[in-house]
């Protein structure tokens, strides 16, 4: 979170960017709240900056019907979120988790309803096994992107009609669009099994070949390797938020507040 500490006014205190409240409740536990309301398979949470007080605060606010198992990450002041996606990765093979269903992947600073997690939930469920056969990944977008916008975008594969799902022409991370009917990349990403392994193998190499304190992003090894992927996209719609500095935490409390 080292945008969200640096915009943070230094009359407020910078916790951690996972423990940042929202009504009464940390970022991190909101969203295991979020994850018990579709699912009670295990729940995997990577912790690295902190790691010591978060698994305290999910300890001691946290009752819920899934397992969860903590992945510590000691690298991750070297580390976008590449190592941290692989450690977990590793771990669930190496307990042998089913992974028939997929994994569904969730950045800390997402802000979202209920209702949409049970949307995509549903949507993957009635479409993924049409391709079941292929290494299937669905990205997650909310809305069509803005002209200051940076980070990750997704163009269709129809450039001037808008659809809320579809084939992909193009995904990639920049300081800005490639054009105006560009969608913005969300923080909840889908793969299917063949996807994991794929993705896996790929890291794997990456670590193999170069120094583990590689700073990528996981999205850019699928970027570097998007012809052994099958990826289409979900898009959420622009009520989903994310808080990478302190304006954009201020407009996720502005909405939690709305809403409620």
């Amino acid at each position: 979170g080292n945008r969200l500490e640096k915009s943070t006014p230094k009359e407020f205190n910078y916790i951690t960017k996972s423990l940042v409240q929202f009504n009464s409740e940390s970022a991190i536990n909101r969203l295991i709240k979020q994850v018990n309301t579709i699912s009670n398979k295990p729940l995997y949470i990577v912790v690295g900056h902190k790691y010591k007080e978060i698994i305290d605060d999910i300890n001691k606010n946290s009752i819920y019907k899934m397992n969860i198992e903590f992945v510590v990450n000691k690298e991750f002041n070297n580390d976008s979120n590449l190592i941290s996606l692989y450690l977990a990765i590793n771990k669930i093979l190496n307990i042998g988790e089913n992974l028939d269903e997929g994994i569904l992947i969730i950045e800390a600073d997402s802000v979202f309803d209920d209702s949409d997690l049970k949307n995509l939930k549903n949507y993957i469920k009635i479409n993924h096994k049409e391709y079941s056969s292929k290494k299937l990944i669905y990205w997650t977008t909310k809305g069509l992107s803005k002209s200051n916008d940076k980070g990750g975008f997704i163009d269709t594969k129809i450039e001037n009609s808008y659809s809320k799902d579809g084939f992909i022409s193009n995904v990639y991370i920049s300081s800005s669009r490639n054009h105006q009917n560009s969608l913005k990349m969300y923080g909840i990403t889908w793969m299917n099994r063949n996807a994991i392994f794929n993705w896996f193998e790929k890291s794997l190499d990456i670590f193999k070949n170069k120094s583990k304190n590689s700073n990528k992003y996981f999205h850019e090894v699928i970027f570097e390797n998007r012809k052994d992927f099958t990826m289409r996209y979900y898009d959420l719609g622009e009520k989903v938020l994310s808080f990478n500095n302190y304006d954009e935490y201020i407009s996720c409390l502005r909405l939690l507040s709305k809403n409620n």
